[in-house]
């Protein structure tokens, strides 16, 4: 295994998240600092906290580097935004992508 794949599966068997658990993470799940992964909506709809194994950390990070530059690039392309409602903007990833624009 490769990539995307690999570092899904390491997540399943190092942290012990289940399949959708962990390719619905986002980048607000992740504590690196800590080496936590929040893991929201949980068995029973639940919110649990796990472990963010050290082997996998630095393939993380570089996975969120990757779509970093990739989000970038598409909203210099005119892509890669989302209509939020004016309720959600002031909780928008601004302080990850910058200030949040309406369409």
């Amino acid at each position: 295994m490769k990539g995307a794949r690999r570092l899904i599966a390491g997540l399943l068997y190092g942290s012990g998240l289940r399949i959708m658990e962990a390719v619905r993470l986002r980048i607000k799940d992740l504590d690196f600092q800590r080496e936590e992964i929040t893991v929201r909506d949980a068995k029973g709809e639940k919110q649990r906290v796990t472990m963010l194994p050290r082997a996998l950390k630095p393939r993380l990070q570089a996975q969120v580097e990757a779509v970093r530059k990739l989000h970038q690039y598409d909203l210099k392309r005119g892509y890669g935004e989302v209509y939020l409602p004016y309720a959600l903007e002031s909780t928008s990833t601004e302080h990850l992508y910058g200030p949040v624009r309406s369409l």
